[in-house]
């Protein structure tokens, strides 16, 4: 069987790692010399004498590969209340797949502070918007050459209000719930929408994934990524939530064993949909099942449209799905206590999942919902256990969609309420997009 991409893992650093980190510390600092034409940046020509005195002050984690080898790292330096952060660098055939955000967060979770800081310079686009999307804001700039302006960036937790940033980073992620995702909405009973997105495969891919490749926004554990794979077509699946992925490549295990050469077809990415770069084109671009709509703020929702456009070929599909509010304008009246809503047994292991929806409030203004899911798991030995999960979602009106497709330079050549493709004013949204000519 061949090999599968294994778990990332993140942990403190020996003092035995102090070269290897500072090597990969050159070899990422690199493009950034590129952009400011400055080769000699201080990352770039730092002594190993002076990271160690570093690592006697500081606290240095690593993220390490199936292999052991350290693909990212980042240190940090707690002062009182403030934790200063420091060189989040990540192995340049690494970046785009979620590692620095991880790490930046394994840290955070490693000095527990009321004021994180940190700073890069004013070209670095996409580590600007990697620190704004976690919850950092510009404070000061300090220029230090004609070419190179460092920004200075703070994020601010307040005893109060760290509980809630932290349990903002936890929605949307089924952290607590994976294991039980397949036996609610499982490969085993595939949803109706499994259809529509093989035929729209074949459409873009050929007959057997010959004339172009899938991508997968929200992949999950392979609810839909799978089974395509199984009739042949080469499919990435990105997803923000590592418990889904490791579900997803344990259920791939036992597709390789079912059927041998299935994961050569099949890439996994641990990434965020608003902020990605896989460094290759794509003829179907999907975000099934609602998944778009995890992405709330807007220059999130903006930067999702710019990567799909980036990463799609000129003839390539973009489908999009969310749900179709059943009023306008949406209200309190929405919201509602814990109700059940049903129950799966899985037959294969004799667990019974009991799944409860709670709406717990609304933002009428900026159009998101709050619910949770919570899952009453009960095992064949008599043990039981409550899982909660906590959501927020963006919810849209279809000409509200439409707009931003057609902002991003998209153009939206169909759209239907179900996966059966009945007409716009059912219960889904689905469209179809296309790039702009």
């Amino acid at each position: 069987m061949k090999s599968l991409e294994a778990i990332l893992n993140i942990s403190r650093a020996e003092r035995s790692d102090l070269q290897t980190i500072l090597k990969l510390q050159y070899t990422a600092y690199l493009s950034e010399a590129a952009i400011y034409n400055d080769y000699a940046l201080p990352p770039l020509v730092q002594p190993l004498e002076e990271v160690e005195q570093e690592y006697e002050k500081g606290i240095f984690l690593i993220a390490t590969d199936k292999n052991d080898i350290i693909v990212g790292a980042v240190r940090a330096f707690p002062d009182g209340d403030t934790t200063r952060i420091n060189k989040i660098i990540v192995r340049p055939d690494k970046q785009g797949q979620g590692i620095g955000t991880k790490l930046l967060l394994a840290i955070e979770s490693e000095c527990p502070s009321t004021r994180y800081e940190l700073f890069t310079g004013h070209k670095s686009v996409r580590n600007i918007k990697l620190y704004e999307r976690l919850g950092y804001a510009r404070f000061k700039e300090e220029k230090v050459s004609d070419e190179r302006t460092l920004v200075y960036m703070e994020k601010r937790v307040g005893t109060a209000n760290r509980e809630e940033n932290l349990m903002a980073t936890e929605k949307n992620i089924y952290r607590h719930a994976a294991k039980v995702y397949d036996i609610i909405y499982g490969i085993e009973q595939p949803m109706p929408d499994i259809p529509f997105y093989r035929e729209y495969a074949k459409q873009q891919c050929g007959e057997n994934g010959e004339r172009g490749e899938y991508l997968e926004l929200g992949c999950g554990t392979g609810r839909v990524a799978l089974p395509l794979a199984r009739e042949g077509f080469r499919v990435t699946g990105l997803d923000l939530s590592q418990q889904m992925l490791d579900i997803f490549k344990e259920n791939l295990v036992k597709e390789e064993i079912a059927q041998p050469g299935i994961s050569e077809r099949v890439k996994v990415i641990h990434g965020n949909m608003a902020d990605f770069s896989i460094g290759r084109k794509f003829a179907l671009i999907t975000a099934p099942f609602r998944a778009f709509q995890a992405v709330t703020a807007q220059k999130d929702i903006e930067n999702v449209f710019a990567c799909v456009r980036e990463h799609l070929t000129d003839n390539g599909i973009f489908i999009v799905n969310v749900f179709n509010p059943y009023a306008n304008p949406l209200d309190e009246s929405w919201c509602r206590e814990e109700v059940y809503i049903g129950e799966v047994t899985d037959e294969a292991t004799g667990i019974r999942v009991a799944k409860y929806e709670c709406r717990e409030k609304i933002d009428p203004v900026n159009q998101v919902i709050y619910p949770y899911l919570a899952y009453g798991v009960t095992y064949p030995d008599g043990r039981t256990e409550r899982l909660v999960e906590p959501l927020q979602m963006k919810y849209y009106y279809s000409s509200q969609l439409r707009a931003e497709v057609e902002k991003a330079g998209l153009v939206v050549a169909e759209e239907f309420s179900w996966y059966d493709k009945s007409p716009p004013g059912g219960k889904e949204i689905i469209l179809l997009c296309r790039r702009k000519k």
